[in-house]
């Protein structure tokens, strides 16, 4: 069976959980470690091609020269303007943000498994997957589709095995996994056998997807004197996908932990509170 939707996924930020960077110092681990989703149906899929080029335009001839784009290599005024070129397109964006600092408050056996290499960045994907999964079957429905199915392609991150993240989306399907979450993953919309892994400059979707995250993930990550910057995310914020209260807060932008646990500046705060209207 074709599938419907294309869930494209990249992350911002690392998985370290030592060593956290501090203001005006070289090194260190980033405070959040962000997974980001951009959604888009099939048959928009192709058009991704023609979204990235009309971001590529508006860059440095030398960047525009460049077939890929990376958010990383932007300066403030082209970030802004890739925010706001996908902000009118057709697009779909859920983005988990994990407060690393406060993993080391869990019990040591808990904390044990986050230190395992790559469980972390599973874990937070799985909190996107949830929340796609129930978006793709809603909007399946809405349409008058049977076929809710998904296919999800990773940006390629090193040292990470993707067959091992199949098989830790079969122990959740199976209700055999270490460490459990509140939400539900719709197996009618997630097969693990179609998840895959592609280079960063192969789909143009992968570098969307990089923008979105990226983007979302600076509004909480301090910079290196210790500020946030939100303007990224306040484009992008008509195309944050909200959940069936219509609110974006742990559907569209996902704390974790929860935002009533979670240690925060007054910056960090009001930014996720923005999520909360209608």
């Amino acid at each position: 069976m074709a599938h419907r939707y294309n869930i494209y996924i990249d992350e911002a930020g690392d998985d370290g959980l030592t060593k956290f960077k501090q203001p005006r110092q070289q090194g260190g681990a980033s405070h959040w470690l962000t997974i980001g989703a951009c959604i888009v149906s099939a048959e928009n899929d192709s058009k991704m091609v023609a979204w990235r080029d009309e971001i590529r335009a508006g860059l440095s001839p030398q960047k525009a020269q460049k077939r890929s784009i990376h958010f990383q290599d932007m300066n403030h005024n082209q970030r802004r303007f890739a925010c706001q070129v996908l902000a009118g397109k057709h697009i779909g964006i859920i983005a988990a943000l994990s407060n690393k600092r406060t993993l080391q408050d869990l019990p040591s056996d808990r904390f044990d498994v986050f230190k395992r290499k790559n469980q972390l960045y599973s874990y937070v994907t799985r909190y996107v997957l949830e929340r796609a999964s129930t978006i793709c079957k809603r909007q399946a429905v809405r349409q008058g589709h049977d076929n809710c199915t998904a296919r999800i392609v990773f940006s390629r991150r090193g040292g990470m095995q993707y067959d091992e993240f199949r098989e830790y989306m079969t122990l959740i399907k199976e209700g055999r996994e270490v460490i459990s979450s509140r939400g539900v993953i719709d197996w009618d919309v997630i097969d693990p056998e179609r998840i895959e892994a592609q280079d960063h400059g192969s789909r143009a979707g992968l570098q969307i997807a990089d923008v979105v995250t990226s983007a979302i993930h600076l509004a909480v990550e301090p910079d290196g004197f210790g500020n946030y910057e939100t303007s990224y995310a306040d484009a992008l914020r008509k195309r944050v996908l909200r959940g069936p209260d219509g609110i974006a807060l742990d559907f569209g932008v996902v704390p974790m932990p929860k935002l009533s646990k979670s240690p925060l500046s007054a910056e960090q705060r009001a930014f996720f509170e923005s999520w909360t209207k209608k």
